[in-house]
């Protein structure tokens, strides 16, 4: 967990007092992930590791577990609305930051059902064109999103490619 700033090492514009009082209505767990993808959004995936070092210090180990949880099913959400890039680099930035202990006990394979649709006709589709614009990194950069969250990989190429 050392890699992860502490709060003095934050960026002076950003600032977790500000951030809990604007969003003091809402579940502490719910404000943090807020945050996350409008980091996300704005492409500012450095922000997030000092973001989560706050919450490893201010929540407790439930609530940090569900931050983390609604905070990579956020990111694999906005994947067609932001783009994978910075999805990707917000998931690495997020996951990177998790201690592991807590990323060890997160899913390692993914939700969505291989039942909705003719998924391997779908998943070959995608497959081809990932390796295509990946070329030599594909095989090593979709194990890498597969350990940060299986279901980033699986939305990559089954619905994005």
């Amino acid at each position: 967990m050392s890699d992860v700033p502490t709060e003095a090492e934050v960026p002076s514009c950003f600032d977790y007092t500000q951030l809990d009082s604007v969003g003091q209505a809402l579940q502490p767990e719910l404000r943090y992930t807020i945050a996350v993808t409008a980091m996300a959004s704005a492409n500012k995936p450095t922000l997030i590791p000092p973001l989560v070092g706050h919450c490893v210090a201010s929540l407790s180990g439930a609530e940090f577990y569900k931050f983390v949880t609604l905070a990579r099913e956020s990111l694999l959400k906005m994947v067609a609305t932001v783009g994978a890039p910075r999805i990707i680099n917000a998931t690495s930035a997020l996951m990177d930051a998790v201690p592991k202990d807590v990323a060890n006990t997160l899913p390692r394979h993914s939700n969505r059902s291989k039942n909705e649709y003719d998924y391997d006709a779908i998943r070959s589709r995608g497959e081809s064109l990932w390796r295509s614009v990946y070329s030599r990194q594909a095989e090593n950069l979709e194990h890498k999103i597969g350990n940060w969250y299986p279901d980033l990989i699986e939305v990559i190429k089954t619905d994005l490619y």
